[in-house]
C-alpha cells in the first residue's frame, strides 16, 4: 500500500455530478465504479471515515484502484471523471478514417 494518501473533498456540486453518473446507469461501468469510489472517499460526507482498503472491500477493487482514482483526481486541473477520447489509437487502428 502506497504511504501517500490523497484526500478526497468534494463540493456539492461534484457530489451530485457523480450521483447523477451513477444513477442514470448510462455511462461505462468504469466510470461508473470510480464515481462510486470517489462518493466513498469523499471526506465532506457524512458518516464515519472508510480506508483505501475499506473502500477497496467494498468494492470489490483492488486497493491500487482506490489510490489510483483518488491521486487522478487529486491531480487533475479541474474535475473531469469521463477521459478524453484518444483519437490517435483510432488512425493507428483504422488507417481509412479521415484525419482529424
Amino acid at each position: 500500500m502506497p504511504k501517500v494518501r490523497y484526500r478526497v473533498r468534494l463540493s456539492e456540486s461534484e457530489r451530485k455530478t457523480l450521483l447523477q453518473i451513477i444513477f442514470k446507469g448510462t455511462a461505462s461501468a468504469k466510470s461508473i465504479m470510480h464515481a462510486n469510489v470517489l462518493l466513498a472517499a469523499d471526506e465532506n460526507a457524512e458518516g464515519a471515515k472508510k480506508s483505501e482498503a475499506e473502500i477497496a472491500e467494498l468494492f470489490h477493487v483492488h486497493p491500487r484502484t482506490v489510490h489510483t482514482v483518488a491521486a487522478a483526481v487529486f491531480q487533475s486541473t479541474g474535475f473531469r471523471l469521463q477521459s478524453t477520447e484518444r483519437s490517435a489509437v483510432h488512425r493507428r487502428l483504422n488507417p481509412s478514417l479521415p484525419e482529424k
